[in-house]
């Protein structure tokens, strides 16, 4: 429900469905646009004849509830929708299926075995009906594909004087849009972990429904990690706490800068800067405010802020042994230390380096960071563990009994 307040108090209103006239027409009106832009001499296509839709494609575009949306790259868009009490996924672009031939995880601890059926199933092409396709072309905005010309529409679709566009003229409609594909979420699904408790259904994060497509069904690798580093992606993906900020994982993991790759891993490990010492005072007295709104207080009050070096010291410290139990990332991160600074040593501690290596890349610094792309792997690795360690710590914490928990989120 959608609410109004007036003068006289508050009045809910019903949220209005998609218009069926409106959605199909915005598709002729597309391929109107593209025949203006190249050849005015060609008529434009009847606005007034849609496409065909039954009963069931019908109540899908008026139904069908849009949760979240997110841009990629230059074309590239996706989105959750529900609809009758089951979730969807989908991924407009050009999609390459990931082998299943992955190697063997690096550390045993991180199990990322026999993931990919947990999350997903996709609808085979002839279940993707014109619902679907008006449904997704018209609340995404789906742009034509380049290649697609005037004439060609015109031809196709010109001399057609029916009521509708058949099924023939819809697949051609179809193709003439970006490509994009449908994937349901299965009920048992991590990504629909997230419980919005005022209402009671999941709440699907964009971002770590994305990555998890990426790492299963989409080769998007523009770094090259090695396998260990994408075997901590995966665990982040698949096991990582509701509260982790999934659009910082993904996008270092989608990144096409090394440097930027580990700062948007960091910016994870940032936000957790004033929870030790405030989770402390917080369990120490009696208030009636959950956790994260008591920040909220605190930061209003008084605004105080941790230091960051000394923050981020005592947040690995919280997570030391822990840390230690994953011998080959932990021992990986200790071997390229060197190589962030001269100075340091394997016995440095982990916090200095990390918040160096930030100086070094965030303020004006003469000299090139040099690090191979193996270092950068393992310090990625490190960076990713720790934060799935320490979200797993904290994670009841930085949740909020409603749908105001990303929003307060945010300023962590």
């Amino acid at each position: 429900m959608t609410v109004w307040k007036f003068a006289g108090g508050l009045i809910e209103l019903p949220i209005m469905s998609r218009s069926i006239k409106k959605s199909s027409q915005y598709i002729i009106e597309c391929l109107n646009d593209r025949i203006k832009l190249e050849d005015r001499s060609i008529d434009p296509l009847d606005v007034t004849r849609t496409i065909k839709l039954s009963k069931l494609d019908e109540n899908l575009i008026k139904n069908a509830k849009h949760l979240s949306s997110k841009n990629l790259f230059s074309k590239d868009k996706s989105a959750c929708f529900s609809y009758e009490d089951e979730y969807y996924f989908i991924y407009v672009g050009t999609e390459e299926e990931i082998s299943d031939n992955a190697q063997d995880t690096e550390d045993e601890d991180l199990d990322t075995s026999d993931t990919k059926d947990k999350n997903f199933v996709r609808l085979p092409e002839d279940e993707i009906s014109p619902g679907w396709t008006v449904l997704v072309i018209y609340q995404l905005k789906v742009i034509l594909k380049h290649d697609v010309t005037s004439l060609e529409i015109y031809n196709n679709l010109g001399a057609i004087d029916d009521e509708y566009y058949d099924s023939d003229a819809y697949r051609y409609i179809k193709g003439c849009f970006e490509s994009f594909y449908v994937y349901k979420i299965k009920p048992e699904s991590i990504l629909l972990e997230r419980l919005v408790l005022s209402s009671g259904k999941p709440d699907p994060d964009i971002s770590r429904v994305l990555l998890v497509y990426f790492l299963n069904y989409n080769s998007v690798n523009n770094l090259r990690f090695e396998q260990g580093t994408l075997d901590i992606f995966k665990s982040v993906a698949y096991e990582g706490e509701a509260s982790i900020p999934f659009e910082s994982i993904l996008d270092s993991y989608i990144s096409f800068s090394w440097k930027y790759s580990f700062l948007d891993v960091y910016r994870c490990l940032e936000r957790l800067f004033r929870i030790p010492r405030i989770l402390k005072l917080y369990q120490s007295i009696s208030v009636d405010l959950n956790f994260l709104e008591f920040i909220d207080k605190i930061e209003e009050s008084i605004s105080w802020k941790p230091k960051e070096e000394d923050a981020l010291k005592g947040l690995l410290e919280v997570i030391d042994e822990e840390l230690k139990e994953y011998f080959e990332i932990y021992n990986g991160f200790k071997s390229v230390k060197t190589k962030i600074a001269a100075d340091y040593s394997g016995e440095t501690k982990n916090a200095r380096v990390i918040y160096s290596l930030r100086n070094k890349i965030v303020h004006f610094n003469p000299k090139k960071i040099k690090i191979e792309e193996s270092g950068w792997n393992k310090v990625i690795r490190f960076c990713l563990l720790s934060t799935y360690l320490l979200y797993k710590k904290y994670g009841e914490f930085l949740r909020l009994p409603d749908s105001d928990q990303e929003e307060l989120t945010e300023d962590l």
